[in-house]
């Protein structure tokens, strides 16, 4: 109820004016709702007013809500039936609902109504003869955008139902689909920048600003990968809006300051479930921030970065909320050492996967104190595992397997005092095993393959290059067991022993593989290969035959004709035939 007579009118239109202007900038800043808001209170206050509608419909054409923009534009039109922008926005709208033959009549009617001196009479004929022309190029003015009859709970369950990258490709279907798509936060929860959508000498701060604008306050995700062209301002964009629902952020190998890292996760990190700060300058100082401020952590990626040492975990140091970090990456970590290990006891016994590979300074004594992570489904370690304490390897591992039977990834590369016992102890009490990565280690023999082949039921992922003492029997033993039809990955790099038997009967019992590497396998000949991809042709996707000099080009490019575009085969040689 307003004021009546001239005082109480002269308020009501200083007022409407107030609002008018205050919607207007937020609709310069993009602030939608706020804006719909502000011009509705504008022409509760003042009904009569034009440019008050005209506004209001340009916003909800935004917005995607167009049958109330309609709404609108048929009102100014009832207001004045000489206002030429009725008229025009009416037609806009008609257009934007793909409804051509009301877009021309409602532009016909406004010619003969609008006088011709009019500023704008010239703008309104030259919309109407172009719409009318394009019709006739086209041949039809029948267009049907199923989208405008679902309601717009329906529309953002469909759209986003879509993969980030095909989302990004829709707004370019047409101008409403736009409007639909820009004006849904709903759709922009999930940020997805990996690869293949992405450059990474493309994304940087700017981009970030835009997508997470986007989202709003619902954004969930953003993922990033790589990102070198990433700085503080992109952090600083992210608490501005705020996002304050973030639950995942993934941004590595960026040029974010360590001190901006920290009043991200105090500001607005409070609900990350996962962080991914690989690559990065990140210090233990912000390590004590994140683990005392994100109660909700379950996973945390430190991969590579140089600048941590043990004692950002040192429970003695850290309040430690984060009870549900589950799952920690600190692989190639130079200043973590072994000892990490104790600390991960008190501060997350609950450990699911824990990757320590390139990390020094673990021996036989930490591999038996990880059968307190009685959880664990992955771990992986590099290098060599010195006895400690008079504990030998066999022995550590025989206590690590019996108490971690859930494990279902196992990496220990390069370790030099890693023998088929060692192997015998994993496999008998792992059973669970689907991904094996043994490289490089020189003391494994045939025995090993066998013990794969009668234990390893569900394996499908088996590295297991740079062993001189597996030979073809060891490994047609493993293709010939259950887990054979499994198989999707097999690396035998460097391995002089492997002949074309074992490519001619990995094509016989291998169906589900996908990947397979035999870099210097010398012995290996255009025979094995072409035996290969005539029988895993459908499934084979990466092929690796660098430096294989007994592999003829014929040979080479009969395996890329049966792989097709789909399959890769990796060829280079730099020898002599």
């Amino acid at each position: 109820m307003y004021k009546r007579g001239n005082e109480s009118q002269e308020i009501n239109q200083k007022y409407a004016l107030q609002c008018f202007n205050e919607a207007k900038e937020a609709l310069k800043n993009n602030e939608l709702a706020k804006a719909n808001e502000l011009f509705t209170k504008a022409i509760n206050l003042v009904p009569t007013c034009i440019p008050f509608y005209d506004y209001r419909a340009s916003t909800l054409e935004k917005l995607g809500q167009l049958d109330d923009a309609l709404r609108d534009a048929l009102s100014m039109i009832k207001l004045d039936k000489t206002a030429v922008k009725a008229y025009l926005r009416t037609g806009k709208v008609y257009r934007l609902l793909n409804q051509t033959d009301k877009a021309i009549k409602i532009y016909n009617i406004g010619l003969s109504n609008v006088k011709i001196k009019d500023q704008y009479y010239k703008l309104l004929q030259k919309q109407s003869e172009e719409l009318q022309y394009k019709i006739f190029k086209s041949g039809s003015s029948k267009t049907c955008d199923m989208m405008r009859f679902l309601p717009p709970e329906l529309r953002d369950d469909v759209l986003k139902r879509l993969p980030f990258a095909s989302l990004c490709k829709a707004t370019a279907v047409s101008k409403t689909w736009r409007n639909y798509i820009l004006s849904s936060a709903v759709l922009w929860r999930d940020i997805n920048f990996e690869r293949p959508l992405r450059n990474t000498n493309v994304l940087d701060d700017q981009t970030i600003r835009v997508y997470a604008k986007r989202g709003g306050r619902r954004l969930r995700k953003l993922i990033c990968g790589d990102s070198p062209k990433v700085t503080d301002k992109a952090l600083s964009a992210l608490r501005e809006i705020p996002c304050n629902r973030l639950q995942c952020i993934v941004l590595s190998d960026s040029n974010i300051s360590d001190e901006n890292t920290r009043a991200f996760v105090k500001t607005i990190g409070l609900n990350l479930n996962t962080i991914d700060f690989s690559k990065s300058d990140i210090t233990n100082m912000t390590i004590s921030v994140i683990l005392s401020r994100c109660k909700h952590l379950e996973t945390l990626n430190l991969s590579f970065c140089n600048n941590l040492t043990t004692e950002a975990f040192n429970p003695a140091i850290v309040d430690n909320k984060a009870s549900k970090l589950n799952d920690i990456n600190l692989q190639c970590c130079d200043q973590v050492k072994g000892n990490v290990i104790d600390y991960f006891i008190v501060l997350f016994p609950n450990l699911i996967r824990l990757d320590l590979a390139g990390i020094s300074g673990l021996n036989t004594k930490y591999l038996d104190k990880m059968k307190n992570f009685v959880n664990l489904k992955l771990l992986r370690m590099k290098g060599d595992l010195p006895m400690e304490e008079n504990l030998i390897l066999e022995d550590a591992f025989e206590i690590f397997s019996s108490n971690c039977t859930n494990l279902c990834t196992f990496s220990l590369n390069e370790c030099q005092s890693l023998t088929d016992n060692c192997i015998r102890k994993l496999v008998q009490s792992c059973s669970k095993l689907k991904e094996l990565d043994i490289m490089s280690n020189i003391y494994l023999t045939d025995e090993t393959m066998h013990l794969i082949g009668n234990y390893c039921k569900q394996l499908k992922v088996l590295y297991i290059g740079k062993s001189p003492g597996i030979t073809d029997a060891g490994v047609i033993n493993v293709i010939k067991s259950d887990c054979g039809p499994l198989l999707e990955v097999i690396d035998l790099q460097r391995n002089s022993n492997i002949t074309d038997e074992t490519l001619k009967e990995m094509g016989s019992y291998c169906k589900s593989l996908k990947e397979t590497n035999f870099t210097w396998c010398k012995n290996v000949t255009g025979s094995g290969v072409g035996a290969l991809v005539r029988q895993c042709g459908n499934t084979l996707k990466h092929l690796v035959l660098q430096e294989c000099y007994n592999v003829a080009p014929d040979a080479i490019e009969y395996a890329r004709k049966i792989l097709g575009k789909n399959g890769i085969v990796s060829y280079e040689f730099r020898g002599k035939f």
